[in-house]
């Protein structure tokens, strides 16, 4: 999804993508903030249109993140094997890995905070501010984290450091006025129609306990581990309040307030919790530097290991097994065999946002967010889908390698996904009917 407005950018020289469901996208889109993009920007700027190049790109903000991570650790004087066990322990995790996979923008925070962490360690104070600066500008989620790190290091710049610091903020807002154009109540109407739908609408007591479950209790048979350290950060370690340096007790804050902010505000997904997760390491070692020692165990971290290690690799097995199913490039192939490239839509699976961006004549677009997509504009209309009830325009040709050994196998591939030519707006309405229960129109 966000590769698609910067791909219609450099389709057509227009920012905007009827993919997005927020009234005026398909003119212009300023749902994202511009440093969430930056990826997609460099990707299609070097690759084109390529999934092996977004993921390439995400894979260099990956490496960038964990090596970050372990100059972090570093600065505060662990073992060695105790860096390496902690960079194993957050950069293998599912959670991570799937955001690695799913190019999302936790991996972009991921960068900034270690990075930041790191200067501020090494007290390169002014570089550490702009890599806070710089974590505001790609989520919400994390503003809290950039604010108070922010100001942290703030105050423990020289005057005319200060100055600086905030002449970068005030460049900052320039650059942001220049990417939308100085169109600041588009943006508000559209990123507030974003933020709306990723706020939970059941009560605090539900929030409250969604907030345990759905972002750590629901994965514990992998990533028990997260819930263990994410309860120590929110109970006793208040309890060395007055030992702390300043460092931990902004570390303890920020990590608590960005808690309390996602149970009010943020939808309970495992999704955005990787970048909590490393301020939740850095909690444990900077405020509790005494206990976290006491993890220098070789059996404990072997131990810790294989539990990681054993999932991983399963996944990594079981995607060499599918990987005629799974590679993205043939499904891409058999679509530029099967599609024509002017005046199409194509609804459904995100794999066709790909096909899509390498056709100017063509728009995608998800049947769930289908607002900006109207049939009656495109000369022919396909739904990308499986397992339809609708006269079948193509099917894929690969088949799924179901059985391995005699053992059943799980987990979703391109094998059977099919193509459907939609005739008349009535089927397209009955299709997109759930989609447009949704509203993410602002007049």
């Amino acid at each position: 999804m966000d590769l698609e407005p910067v791909g219609r950018w450099f389709l057509s020289g227009k920012y905007a993508s009827i993919a997005w469901p927020m009234q005026g996208c398909e003119d212009k889109f300023f749902v994202n903030l511009p440093l969430r993009e930056l990826p997609h920007f460099i990707t299609l700027s070097i690759f084109g249109p390529s999934i092996w190049g977004l993921r390439c790109v995400f894979l260099l903000f990956y490496t960038t993140a964990a090596f970050g991570f372990w100059k972090s650790l570093n600065t505060l004087k662990l073992p060695k094997s105790m860096a390496y066990f902690f960079v194993a322990i957050l950069f293998l995790d599912k959670g991570t890995l799937e955001m690695m996979r799913g190019c999302r923008p936790e991996i972009i925070e991921m960068a900034a905070m270690a990075w930041g962490f790191y200067f501020i360690q090494q007290k390169k104070w002014f570089v550490a501010s702009i890599l806070f600066l710089a974590l505001a500008w790609i989520h919400p989620s994390m503003w809290l984290v950039a604010l108070g790190f922010w100001i942290f290091i703030f105050s423990h710049l020289s005057k005319n450091g200060k100055g600086l610091s905030l002449l970068s903020v005030a460049g900052s807002f320039l650059a942001f006025w220049l990417y939308i154009g100085g169109d600041y109540i588009l943006f508000f109407k559209q990123f507030s129609k974003s933020a709306e739908a990723h706020v939970p609408e059941y009560g605090f007591f539900k929030k409250f306990l969604n907030h345990f479950y759905s972002r750590f209790i629901r994965y514990w048979n992998v990533e028990f581990w997260w819930f263990a350290i994410f309860i120590c950060s929110h109970i006793w370690i208040f309890s060395k309040w007055k030992q702390m340096s300043s460092l931990a007790k902004t570390t303890l804050l920020v990590t608590v307030l960005t808690s309390v902010f996602w149970v009010l505000i943020l939808m309970p997904n495992h999704r955005y919790s990787v970048s909590l997760n490393m301020l939740l390491v850095f909690n444990l070692l900077v405020v509790l530097p005494n206990f976290s020692l006491k993890l220098n165990r070789k059996w404990l971290q072997l131990l810790m290991m294989t539990i990681l290690l054993i999932p991983f690799g399963i996944r990594v097995v079981l995607g060499l097994i599918h990987r005629e199913e799974r590679n993205p490039h043939k499904v891409i192939a058999w679509m530029e065999e099967q599609l024509p490239t002017q005046k199409t839509l194509l609804l459904g699976e995100s794999i066709g946002s790909y096909w899509s961006l390498k056709h100017k004549g063509t728009n995608f677009a998800h049947e769930t967010q289908p607002q900006n997509a109207k049939f009656e504009e495109y000369d022919q209309v396909f739904f990308l889908s499986r397992d339809q009830d609708y006269p079948v325009y193509s099917q894929y040709p690969i088949k799924q390698n179901a059985t391995y050994f005699g053992w059943q196998l799980k987990g979703k591939t391109y094998a059977g996904i099919c193509l459907y030519k939609i005739e008349n707006k009535e089927t397209f309405n009955a299709i997109v009917k759930e989609g447009m229960k949704v509203n993410y129109f602002y007049d």
